[in-house]
């Protein structure tokens, strides 16, 4: 019973179990508030003015990669590592990643109108576009927060804007207004928040956010690495809708849109575990490494509650579309138990994804990653020829079970080679 004592407080004193619970407590809240507007927001819109409002949110998600937000990655890394060097790792980033963010914005605008959009889409599209300025300084605040391991502060501004963005969403919505003025909300928001979480960052570190643009090739290859397994998890998820704004019906996005965004709420303890764990496996890899038995305890303890929210979810999906969001969105019901299945495949790949990402494997990632990328969009194009909306939900399920498969075979090839 000691024993079992002592267990339970070295568990409890475990940082990395201390910053992923402030972040899922924090993102249990305002997800909870966000799950609200899941429901409500497409039920308000209907399912054609939804599947245009997500087609815009999502097509300039995709430019998401030129932003360089890889480079929070490094910059955590390094940080975590040599902390009382911050400010100059920090301003050796923050001008690469305001300039990549500038050309993301460029690109997003200019591209669009080679794209054959309905005018009014690519106008929603031109102003949201302008988020994309805000993501290298964003990234760098980010990395502050995380590198001192202030997961607590992190988790309530987290709460914070999220719960803004839904209740003045829906508030928008429900004075008569429509997606060009909840564009232009979300838009505001994140300006707004992106300063006040500037403000809360320099109580650990005071930084010049405007520095010029340096190259560090040491830091640069890593953060290209990070970045690009960022857009291959795009590809290999929520490109299916900018697949789909081109394939189908705006009311056809609607409607898959509505099931990717409730299924994605499962995804909130694996943030958190994510962000929550990443410092700690960095400082564990600079102590001696981490041991494979580690990685099999810490997926074993994800997957219990992942696999809670997928029976929920099989139970009262059908009830929850029908009576809550309406009959127009009945067709997502079967598109919410196909897509929660691929949920507990993703919480399986995560420790084993942190400890290549933290060992500066991260490389073997984006290869991984590339390749379910690639295979998504032929899926993708295949099956919704073969099986019309819910085909991208079967691809989204195939990729994932190869995507994990090959995340186990890569850490088990990397610790064969460490031991020889």
């Amino acid at each position: 019973m000691p024993d079992l004592k002592r267990h339970w407080h070295r568990i409890a004193r475990h940082q990395g179990l201390k910053n992923t619970g402030y972040l899922t407590v924090g993102q249990a809240i305002s997800q909870g508030i966000s799950l609200v507007g899941a429901f409500y927001i497409p039920r308000l819109l209907g399912p054609e003015q939804y599947g245009i409002y997500q087609s815009a949110l999502a097509y300039v998600a995709l430019f998401t990669i030129f932003t360089m937000t890889g480079l929070s990655r490094v910059m955590t890394r390094e940080c975590a590592q040599r902390i009382k060097e911050s400010r100059k790792i920090i301003e050796s980033l923050v001008g690469l990643a305001n300039f990549f963010s500038l050309t993301a914005t460029l690109l997003s605008i200019g591209l669009v109108f080679l794209i054959g959009y309905d005018h009014v889409l690519q106008i929603y599209i031109v102003i949201f576009s302008f988020s994309l300025l805000f993501k290298g300084l964003g990234v760098s605040i980010n990395s502050i927060f995380e590198s001192h391991e202030d997961f607590k502060n992190l988790a309530l501004i987290l709460c914070l804007q999220n719960s803004l963005l839904v209740i003045g969403s829906i508030i928008i919505i429900k004075i008569g207004y429509g997606v060009m003025t909840l564009i232009l909300f979300r838009l505001v928001l994140e300006l707004a928040m992106l300063l006040f979480k500037y403000r809360i960052s320099r109580r650990h570190l005071i930084f010049n956010p405007w520095t010029g643009v340096k190259i560090i090739k040491k830091y640069i290859r890593p953060g290209i690495n990070f970045s690009l397994l960022g857009f291959m998890n795009f590809l290999s998820g929520r490109v299916d809708l900018v697949m789909l704004s081109l394939l189908a019906t705006p009311k056809q996005v609607g409607i898959y849109a509505l099931a990717y965004r409730i299924v994605q709420k499962g995804l909130i303890m694996r943030r958190s575990i994510a962000q929550g764990f990443f410092p700690r496996y960095a400082k564990k890899f600079k102590e001696g490494g981490i041991k494979t038995r580690m990685l099999w305890r810490h997926t074993l303890f994800i997957l219990i509650p992942s696999l809670l929210v997928i029976i929920l979810t099989l139970l009262g999906s059908e009830y929850v579309i029908v009576n809550i969001v309406g009959t127009a969105y009945s067709d997502s019901v079967a598109i919410i138990n196909l897509l929660v299945v691929f949920l507990i495949l993703r919480y399986l790949c995560l420790p084993w994804a942190l400890y290549l990402q933290t060992g500066g494997h991260e490389r073997l990632l984006v290869y991984a990653g590339a390749l379910a990328g690639l295979l998504n969009i032929s899926l993708n194009l295949i099956f919704f020829k073969l099986y019309g909306v819910v085909g991208i939900a079967y691809s989204t399920l195939v990729v994932e079970g190869l995507r994990l498969l090959g995340v186990l075979f890569l850490v088990k090839a990397r610790t064969i080679s460490e031991q020889i």
